[in-house]
């Protein structure tokens, strides 16, 4: 082998490592929007306006909606906004060191209440249309 080759070779090699390491490290840096596990919740309600919209229920044979009216919930949409859990964010603060009204979190337009968790969805803004 070529001395060139070997270069070539080792350093094809120390950057697939480092897109390795790159990979990983951006992956598990990244805060999700909650701690909270799908499969532990068991009541879930939206809130409009501070209007309950949908209730929902677990029970055995899957998840029950309770209001507007008492139907089988679809698994799939339930499953499908249980999935906002592990939501990545891409900025944090303590809210204690915000005013809420610059978020539009005085009075959430949406509320998200998972067992007695609540996410609040306040303002989306420019230009990436963030909340």
């Amino acid at each position: 082998m070529k001395p060139l080759d070997r270069y070539n070779l080792l350093l094809s090699g120390l950057l697939a490592g480092l897109l390795l390491i790159h990979l990983y490290l951006s992956d598990s840096a990244i805060p999700r929007l909650t701690g909270l596990q799908a499969a532990k919740i068991n009541s879930i309600e939206i809130l409009r306006d501070g209007q309950l919209k949908i209730a929902l229920l677990r029970d055995k044979q899957g998840w029950l909606m309770t209001h507007p009216e008492v139907i089988r919930a679809s698994q799939k949409q339930v499953a499908r906004l249980l999935s906002v859990l592990g939501a990545d964010t891409h900025w944090q603060t303590p809210i204690k060191q915000i005013d809420r009204a610059d978020f539009g979190l005085a009075s959430p337009a949406l509320t998200l209440r998972l067992n007695n968790t609540e996410l609040a969805f306040g303002n989306a803004f420019a230009p990436s249309s963030q909340r």
